[in-house]
């Protein structure tokens, strides 16, 4: 049943052909019902098609071909705004000024990201992770206008 897995390769040439918008939002909705810290879903998706900002975004990932040429780009963040936001609104500490919120926000988004990733590539759908994504976070902050407390 899962033997694609065993086959799967990371790949860095893809075609142009755009991912429609309804695999798009099953591949989401996938990624977003994965296990997470505590249900706080403390992390959020950034997707970027317009080829602009995937130009601005290439010497972060060192001009990765794949980052210009995918028909998306997907970047991964840990996202303690948005819980944070939502704590203040409710007269909560949100408490998220330690390693350990950090860790549960990365470790949520890459539960989130493998999810994505399983569900695309079982839709013939190839991937690449991007190890520049966090070598490189605070030129990716800067491209995607980030808000404090999220990370690539």
């Amino acid at each position: 049943m899962l033997e694609f897995m065993k086959q799967r390769a990371t790949l860095r040439q893809y075609s142009e052909k755009p991912v429609s918008e309804e695999l798009l939002n099953e591949l989401l909705d996938i990624a977003c019902r994965a296990s997470n810290t505590g249900n706080m879903q403390l992390y959020s998706i950034v997707l970027t098609r317009d080829a602009a900002t995937k130009q601005a975004l290439a010497p972060a990932h060192f001009n990765q071909p794949q980052v210009t040429t995918a028909p998306l780009v997907l970047t991964f963040c840990a996202d303690l705004n948005r819980y944070t936001k939502w704590c203040l609104q409710r007269d909560a500490n949100p408490g998220f000024d330690n390693i350990q919120s950090l860790t549960y926000a990365s470790i949520d988004a890459v539960i989130a990201s493998q999810a994505f990733c399983t569900a695309a590539e079982a839709h013939g759908l190839g991937i690449c992770y991007l190890g520049t994504t966090t070598y490189n976070a605070d030129k990716i902050i800067d491209v995607l206008q980030l808000p404090s407390l999220v990370m690539p």
